[in-house]
């Protein structure tokens, strides 16, 4: 809800708390990987969305934000 609302820190900040307690949590990585893409941190979202797919190699959202960044 936060990143939606557009404080994009606050959430980034929220999803590294959730990643300190549970480092598997696979949907951390990708909606961290979406916050870094609206903020312009392409690199960062690259990173977060390829962590996703560490953790989960199926994992579709993951892979298509990835594949859409290589356009970018």
């Amino acid at each position: 809800a936060l990143a939606y609302q557009g404080n994009f820190e606050k959430a980034l900040s929220e999803w590294k708390k959730t990643l300190a307690i549970n480092p598997g949590k696979v949907d951390a990585y990708y909606n961290m990987g979406w916050v870094f893409e609206r903020m312009g941190l392409l690199s960062e979202a690259k990173k977060s969305y390829q962590k996703a797919l560490e953790i989960n190699p199926a994992y579709k959202d993951a892979k298509r934000a990835l594949e859409r960044l290589q356009h970018r």
